[in-house]
This record gives structure tokens, sequence and C-alpha cells, in this order.
């Protein structure tokens, strides 16, 4: 990049930080339908990450950590807050809460509770690993909590960080500060973490948080939770695409700072984990209906949307629910037994997607 890229010259310009374009969904992004046919695997409300333990699935479902099978799901633990993050280490598992802090269930350090890290509240977990006693944590940002992520959005904040807790010795340390809404991660074969970085689009390492410090970067829209595949690949879940129209607000100081003081959060032009049926929606008629029929080539209030890489975390395919489609808000995925279990935040559903189809349809 050159000094054309930053600056009044770039805002005069339309390039660099000002520029207002988005890649298209094409190549490793093509869209399709597996998301929107695919089989349910049942309906939860709340669902928000999911996870494995000891074979079994593990969901998170407003304040209910649940255990989810084909035929009964039954509670394994409450709590008094919507839980924000969800992770397992055999049968300890550890939870992030909207309230703030992340709990501990089960284990030798049973119903232990971190609230804080070196001095600063934990106000938004978003994603754990519990390894041991090690306990790795990401925070989305300082300011706002799991809930108001859209307001984070809008004021472009970057206050996020990584950090890690020794559960026994309680030692703690910032991995990563001033990240851009952390919302997944992973641990390498190599013992490199990876992080998302919702508001950067693209996947970091912990040593380099910079936008291209990976060679998954200028993603299409909003990554969150990440997961390790059976082939030694990931999954990664985008919880909403990107579009011209909120580059072009992120970029609009005054008009931005006037939406938030004085419009309902559910009408901001801001990504969305549902579509809405509202007419004071920011985007409706000849461009997004047609005789009452949503296109699905219009442009996205929501979307669903999970990414294959391989193991250097390149995209090599993906699924789709499409903006006609009703399984949007895709915020967390992970692979068992040959099948794909997505949750779609926004219809409230865990999706079963047989992985032998997708190769035979997709990959092949």
């Amino acid at each position: 990049m050159s000094l054309l890229d930053f600056g009044p010259i770039a805002s005069f310009l339309g390039r660099g930080e000002a520029s207002i374009t988005v890649p298209t969904l094409d190549g490793a992004f093509r869209p399709n339908d597996f998301l929107e046919t695919a089989d349910l695997f049942g309906d939860y409300a709340g669902a928000d990450t999911i996870v494995v333990a000891d074979g079994q699935l593990l969901l998170s479902a407003g304040c209910e950590v649940l255990q989810i099978g084909p035929n009964a799901s039954k509670v394994i633990a409450t709590f008094d807050a919507d839980i924000t993050a969800l992770c397992a280490d055999g049968p300890v598992i550890a939870v992030g809460l909207a309230s703030g802090g992340v709990s501990i269930v089960g284990g030798p350090h049973d119903r232990s509770h971190i609230d804080a890290v070196k001095g600063k509240p934990l106000t938004c977990p978003t994603a754990l690993l519990l390894e041991g006693d090690s306990l790795t944590i990401t925070e989305g940002s300082d300011r706002t909590t799991p809930t108001h992520w859209s307001r984070d959005l809008l004021e472009r904040n970057v206050c996020g960080r990584v950090v890690r807790v020794d559960l026994s010795s309680g030692q703690q340390e910032v991995l990563a500060s001033k990240v851009a809404y952390a919302n997944g991660l992973v641990k390498t074969p190599a013992g490199d973490v990876v992080i998302s970085q919702s508001w950067h689009h693209c996947l970091s390492p912990i040593t380099d948080l910079s936008k291209t410090g990976s060679s998954c970067h200028n993603l299409p829209g909003y990554p969150s939770r990440i997961s390790a595949a059976g082939d030694g690949g990931y999954w990664l879940a985008i919880f909403g695409v990107r579009t011209q129209l909120i580059e072009f607000v992120l970029r609009e100081d005054q008009y931005r700072k006037r939406m938030l003081d004085t419009i309902a959060p559910e009408h901001w032009i801001a990504p969305s984990l549902v579509s809405q049926t509202n007419f004071l929606a920011p985007l409706q008629q000849g461009s997004v209906k047609k005789l009452g029929v949503l296109k699905p080539w219009a442009p996205p209030r929501s979307y669903g949307l999970v990414v294959k890489l391989d193991s250097d975390f390149r995209p090599l395919f993906s699924l789709h629910s499409r903006v006609g489609g009703l399984r949007h808000g895709v915020t967390s995925a992970v692979e068992l037994d040959g099948v794909l279990y997505v949750v779609s935040k926004g219809a409230g559903q865990v999706i079963a997607v047989d992985l032998a189809s997708v190769q035979r349809e997709i990959v092949q």
C-alpha cells in the first residue's frame, strides 16, 4: 500500500482504507444451497456454539449447555446468564457468559470462575480453548458485551484481546491485544494459536494481527468460530457477509453516530443474524423483492455461510444458505463421524450436513 491509501487523499480517491469494494462470492465462495437443504438435526432456541466432548455433541442454547442427539437432548449445566462461548476438554467444560467471565464445570477446578485477567474485567468472552489446566480466551471487545456486537462494529472498535489463564497456579498473560473483535480460535498441530478477527475479515496467528498476517484474509464476510476438520483442515463459520452499503456507512462518521444515537438497533444498517420482515428494514422494495419474493441475489441483510479451509487456512469450498433462505447467522460448526453439524443462530437450528454428499457434489 502507498501513502495514497490513507487519510484525506484516500477518501477523495475512494481507494485504500476508504474503498467500499467487497470480495465477490465466487471461487471457493461460489453460492449453493447446501445449508438450506441439509437435514434439520434439531430446533434449539438461542443455539450458539457447538463442540464435541468425549464423542458427544454439546450445544450452548441460551443459558443452558445441552448434550444433544438425534432423538433426545439433556441439560448438563445451567447458568444465570446467556452463554457466549463454550469448549470442552474430556468431561470438563468451560463456559463464557454474557454477564462477564468464564466458569468451569467438572474436573479439579469445578465451579471456579475467572472474571478478570490482568486486572481488566472479562466483559465479552467469545471463544475458548481448554487444555488441561490451561485456558485460552478470546474477548471480542472491552467496550461492549457480546449481545451488542453490531454497536462494536459500527463504532469501529479494535479493542479485543486474547488471554491465557493457568487454572492451577492462577498465572495470567495477555497473548494479543488491540484485536478487531476476536471471535474464534483454534490451535494448529504445530502449536500456533490462530484467531478470527471479525471486523478485519481475516484469520490471524496471534503473533501477527495484521490484516494480511494469514493466507485467509479479505474474506467476504465476518468470521466467527473455527474448528478442526477430520482431514487436517478447518471449518470456519461466517455469521454475516459484507456489503458495499455497510462498508460505505462504516466510513461516514457523522451519519453513523447519528444512526446509533437516534435509531433502534434492529434498524441499523449493519449485519444481522436474521432478515427482518418489518417495513422499517433498511433494504427492501425493488432491489430486494419482486412480486413479494425475496431475491436470492439481493443485497444480503443476513446470510448463512460455512467455509472449508485446508491445513494452511486457504479456502477450498463453502456451504451456503442464500438471501432467500432462513438458515442464517452461522456462528459455529463442528465435524463428527462424517457429519458437519452447523449452528444457525438466526434460525435457532442445528443442521446436519452429510460430508459424503458434499464430496460428491462440490469437491469432485
